[in-house]
């Protein structure tokens, strides 16, 4: 059975003349425990990165949270704000994921470098960045 994706947000950020976005794969969860604690059965939001230019696209890394339900749940995922110099492309994101990050390629040029700060509207602020 093929995934379904959806945009996790509409923002893309331009890195050596592609764009960088987030793809969250979509999590179908039985009616009846939408309402009710999951209890051991461990399901999470996966999101995974994608790097296109033109039409080819490359999958090529991802990190999950697990999915909350009952009243009052959140669906929780990290603000990131990307921050690209001449050698290092920095990822500031706000919550840890499960396990962390897993990057299957790194796909630039640069080096990937993944920083948590749990305040990043200092880091939205400064001219040049781009955030999910």
């Amino acid at each position: 059975m093929a995934k379904n994706f959806r945009w996790k947000k509409k923002e893309h950020c331009a890195i050596e003349g592609k764009t960088l976005s987030v793809l969250e794969e979509n999590v179908e969860i039985p009616f009846p425990l939408i309402y009710f604690d999951l209890g051991i059965r461990k399901l999470y939001h996966v999101y995974r990165f994608i790097y296109a230019k033109e039409s080819e696209k490359n999958f090529f890394g991802t990190y999950r949270f697990p999915v909350t339900t009952g009243i009052g749940a959140i669906h929780e995922d990290p603000d990131m704000v990307i921050d690209e110099t001449s050698d290092l492309i920095t990822i500031f994101y706000n919550k840890e994921p499960v396990d962390g990050f897993f990057i299957e390629k790194n796909l630039f040029s640069q080096k990937l470098l993944f920083v948590h700060k749990p305040n990043l509207s200092e880091l939205k602020n400064k001219d040049g960045v781009c955030y999910y």
